[in-house]
């Protein structure tokens, strides 16, 4: 479930043709039977998280937390995240503590099938990681931040510094998967990466769009982060710059000086997987795109995307789920 495996129904199909009424009793039967095979995964996790909480325990009685490395606490980490594990912030915080709950971040709802990580073993695990960061490798420093964010707390400055110190020189070596997690990582904190990292990050992204490195999932991930406002490389007021093309220009010529040839490098590597875009994905890179003004600079990017959305809604013209409706009026919106 964790990997995105998408359950079918036995109902998938059997609307096409069919009046509205009937349509609409297929797809609640469809919904119910996907939420009953929900309910069945998550059962199926129980014992899954019984045994990660147990461990979790032990080394925390133990104080074995300071014996992994960055890659185990990683692992660790991420697997209490894949099993729908979340912060238990109902408990009394410390003033110090290394991580604090982060109410704006765009965290999973709780519900009845997930479950509470004792707030202090996680501190206990972002307090071991800090100075274990700088030996992992890049996956690993990956897995752990994103990791983290998926359960719920944000790490402090001082531990994000570290990061920071850490990942800007592997860079270069990571994978697409690696740059992706981290971009996604640091744009649900709504932060502003360091100077130095955010320029190595876009030349790395860059060489990797240039060799064709990316996949589809991982080049949306880091171009909507790096359209993000809080990245701060989008956004010049039209107002003080006089006109639309002139904050353009600005934007473009401040993306250049950072990474030069970063915005053609990943348009390039657009075109070559834009075909393999799910609706979703297209109308998430419409949005980046109108952030990055390619509109102004880049015309028929924006007008191929566009081409690729209207033939996914014409292939799905008249059959569309409620689900494929509304990433429809996604693409409409962006």
């Amino acid at each position: 479930q964790s990997n995105g495996k998408v359950y079918e129904s036995q109902y998938s199909g059997l609307g096409n043709g069919m009046p509205q009424q009937q349509q609409q009793q297929y797809a609640a039967a469809e919904a119910a039977q996907q939420r009953r095979q929900q309910r069945l995964q998550w059962q199926q996790w129980q014992q899954c998280r019984n045994t990660l909480l147990h461990c979790v325990s032990v080394l925390d009685q133990q104080h074995s937390f300071q014996l992994l490395d960055c890659k185990h606490l990683a692992m660790l980490v991420w697997s209490l995240a894949a099993a729908g594990g979340q912060v238990d912030t109902d408990q009394q915080q410390q003033q110090q503590s290394p991580i604090v709950h982060n109410p704006s971040s765009n965290r999973r709802p709780r519900t009845s099938s997930g479950f509470s990580v004792p707030q202090q073993c996680v501190q206990q695990i972002v307090s071991a990681s800090r100075d274990k960061l700088a030996a992992g490798d890049s996956q690993s420093q990956a897995l752990l931040l994103r990791g983290l964010i998926n359960l719920g707390a944000q790490p402090s400055w001082q531990w994000l510094l570290r990061f920071y110190e850490a990942t800007e020189p592997q860079l270069d070596r990571s994978s697409a998967k690696d740059l992706s997690m981290m971009a996604g990582a640091l744009a649900q904190l709504k932060l502003r990466p360091l100077g130095s990292w955010l320029a190595r990050f876009l030349q790395a992204s860059k060489a990797l769009a240039e060799s064709q490195g990316f996949d589809a999932e991982c080049l949306v991930t880091v171009v909507a982060a790096v359209a993000g406002p809080s990245w701060g490389l989008v956004g010049a007021a039209v107002t003080a710059a006089g006109s639309v093309q002139k904050a353009a220009q600005q934007q473009g010529q401040q993306m250049e000086a950072i990474a030069p040839g970063w915005q053609a490098a990943m348009q390039q590597q657009l075109l070559l997987l834009l075909p393999k875009l799910s609706l979703l994905q297209v109308s998430a890179m419409l949005r980046a795109s109108a952030a990055l003004q390619w509109s102004l600079s880049s015309p028929a990017c924006v007008c191929s995307m566009l081409s690729r959305a209207l033939q996914i809604t014409q292939h799905h013209s008249g059959t569309a789920r409620p689900q494929q409706q509304q990433q429809q009026q996604q693409v409409v919106e962006a």
